[in-house]
């Protein structure tokens, strides 16, 4: 359902007049579009909701209203500059949390008294948030290629419900990369697309943990990965199950080679592989042939 409104005041009126009539099954489907003084926004209420601070400029006639339902929100979404009083709710029973969010003024580049950015404190109350939601689950973030601090990755690593992390147009310099990894080794499920994951020259080693424990599923696309690390990550994760790799743009043959090349020479590595999807190049029809003549996996390629 959709309703058009000309004063936003109204919102939360119409909102519980409207829901009230709903069967909770099918709440999380009411969709508000409200339209005022040429901005807009998506408020989906009850189980599902989208805050659009890159449409609403900054407004916060919102934040009661969230406070009043958080306990009901399971999935929330918030795209743009979030304000710190969005940041400062409670969601006790939220399950899934996606952060949509790209540069949109000089502004929220300019650093405050404290020296940083209305983007760093953006994120550090994201971080927080991640930290206190008890039954949260997944968390999925959007950036435009940088976020500025490894607050992110040490909040998803300390909450221990966190198990499934995407991430859309995310670049990782070799400063968050140990953060970032340390993050993975609580996850069962990741999913990157367009993204950089740096390795500092500089220090010539690697750093990937000795231990993924709980990983079973990864998805990459279009993802810049140094081969030795993805087959380190894999070689470390015994319980792997599903790999889906569309190098595209950001990877080459010989990427994929060398991870082909892993696999034959050390199968026992790979055992609990359900599932392979490799594209990109560096697989021809008799290499899949062989890898699925071993035994250990049942091969898709697109």
């Amino acid at each position: 359902m959709t309703y058009a409104i000309v004063n936003p005041l109204l919102l939360p009126e119409l909102l519980s007049s409207v829901a009230s009539y709903l069967h909770p099954e099918e709440r999380y489907t009411c969709s508000f579009v409200c339209k005022a003084w040429n901005t807009f926004f998506n408020y989906f209420v009850w189980e599902t909701c989208i805050v659009d601070h890159s449409q609403i400029a900054r407004s916060t006639f919102l934040v009661d209203d969230l406070r009043k339902h958080a306990h009901q929100i399971h999935n929330l979404t918030y795209r743009g500059l979030i304000s710190p009083e969005h940041l400062s709710i409670q969601y006790p029973n939220l399950i899934l949390l996606r952060i949509q969010f790209k540069l949109l003024t000089r502004s929220d580049a300019i650093k405050d008294g404290g020296g940083r950015t209305a983007a760093m404190n953006m994120w550090l109350g994201v971080a927080a948030l991640i930290k206190n939601c008890s039954e949260l689950t997944t968390v999925d973030l959007s950036a435009n290629r940088n976020i500025p601090t490894t607050q992110i990755w040490e909040a998803i690593k300390d909450n221990p419900t966190v198990t499934n992390l995407r991430l859309h147009n995310v670049e990782l310099n070799w400063k968050q990369e140990h953060a970032f990894w340390s993050a993975c080794t609580t996850l069962e499920k990741l999913d990157m697309e367009d993204c950089d994951i740096q390795q500092d020259d500089e220090l010539h080693q690697r750093i990937i943990p000795d231990s993924f424990p709980k990983l079973q599923d990864i998805k990459l696309r279009h993802v810049k990965i140094e081969p030795g690390d993805l087959i380190a990550m894999m070689a470390n994760s015994p319980q792997l199950r599903s790999l889906d790799w569309r190098g595209g743009r950001k990877s080459n043959w010989f990427d994929v080679f060398n991870l082909k090349k892993r696999m034959m020479m050390n199968p026992f590595e790979f055992s609990n592989f359900e599932s392979l999807n490799l594209t990109g190049g560096g697989f021809g029809d008799e290499e899949l042939a062989e890898l699925i003549q071993i035994g250990l996996f049942s091969v898709l390629e697109d």
